[in-house]
C-alpha cells in the first residue's frame, strides 16, 4: 500500500460535543477495534474486511473509506459531508461555539 489517506478525511460525530477526523485506512481500522459503540453488525464486519483488504493491496484506499462511511451510518454516527454540514450539525448540538446577534442591524 502506497498510502493508506483517504481521498478526503471523514468527520463524524462522536458523541455530544466530540467530533472526530479519521484521515486513512489504519486510524479506521483503529477506531473500529477499540471505539465501536457496540458488536457491529454486517456493514461494521464488511468495513473491517475492506480496510483490511486495502491495507494489503487487495481493495483500494477509497472503497475502505466507502465501507467505513456506510458502518459509521448503520452504527449512527452523525457524518459531516462538508464544512457547512459541520456548522448545521455543531448548531443542532449546541457545540458550534458561535456566538447568536446581539442586536438590531438597524442604524
Amino acid at each position: 500500500m502506497n498510502s493508506d489517506h483517504f481521498g478526503k478525511p471523514v468527520r463524524f460525530l462522536l458523541d455530544a460535543g466530540h467530533w472526530i477526523e479519521i484521515c486513512g485506512v489504519i486510524e479506521a481500522l483503529a477506531f473500529m477495534r477499540t471505539r465501536w459503540p457496540d458488536e457491529g453488525g454486517d456493514l461494521y464486519e464488511h468495513a473491517l474486511d475492506v480496510c483490511q483488504k486495502a491495507i494489503s493491496d487487495l481493495k483500494s484506499v477509497e472503497a475502505a473509506r466507502f465501507a467505513f462511511v456506510d458502518a459509521l451510518s448503520d452504527a449512527g454516527f452523525l457524518i459531516v459531508r462538508d464544512f457547512e454540514h459541520l456548522l448545521m450539525a455543531a448548531d443542532q448540538f449546541g457545540t458550534s461555539g458561535r456566538n447568536p446577534p446581539t442586536g438590531s442591524a438597524s442604524a
